[in-house]
């Protein structure tokens, strides 16, 4: 809503100084781009995805920023398909390492992906927390920029994620880099720029 109003705002100090209508017009048409908020914490709070509250991310760094999110599978689905592991890892540093850039500043950003078998019962549920398995990445800005080009094939990393009815989510190219957009496995390629294994150990 802020970006609505600065646009508005924007808009109406043309048109006073200006005077054409065309040039507000234009002004208006324009869609904004991703939200940049002051900090990690912000972010993760407004996007909504992943909660410190609860729990599922956190800060352990502040500069250079270095967090900490838990990559949740149902133990039974795991023990089915050990790539889901992989898959779920793979989207969690995804999110850590490119949301932060799209939607702070930072310059350079470490994510840690704590891999955590959940177990469903009438009892309740229970997590088990394998930190042996964690995996952590490193990446600058420039980096993640490169990334985005040559192997997920957008322009810029703005061109990763799309507004949506609440919040925003992943565009189509990194839905189907992640497997969830016509394809049923995460993109090889990708796989290896995080140092994931392609195929797991049964």
């Amino acid at each position: 809503m802020r970006h609505v109003l600065l646009a508005l705002a924007f808009a109406y100090g043309l048109s006073l100084s200006a005077g054409p209508i065309a040039a507000q017009v234009s002004t208006l048409g324009k869609t904004a781009g991703p939200p940049i908020f002051a900090s990690a914490e912000k972010a993760f709070d407004e996007l909504g995805d992943y909660s410190v509250e609860l729990g599922q991310v956190k800060i352990l760094k502040q500069s250079p920023l270095h967090i900490q999110i838990k990559a949740e599978a149902e133990a039974a689905t795991v023990r089915l398909s050990p790539t889901v592991m992989v898959e779920q890892t793979a989207e969690v540093l995804a999110y850590g390492l490119f949301r932060m850039f799209i939607h702070t500043k930072a310059n350079e950003v470490t994510v840690t992906a704590l891999p955590v078998l959940q177990t469903f019962s009438d009892k309740g549920s229970t997590e088990k927390v394998l930190k042996d398995k964690s995996v952590q990445v490193r990446m600058t800005r420039a980096q993640a920029e490169k990334i985005a080009r040559e192997v997920i094939g957008v322009q810029n990393l703005d061109d990763l994620v799309v507004k949506e009815l609440v919040g925003w989510g992943w565009s189509k190219q990194m839905q189907k880099t992640l497997g969830q957009r016509g394809s049923s496995v995460v993109d090889p390629a990708f796989l290896r720029v995080l140092g994931l294994q392609v195929n797991p150990p049964k």
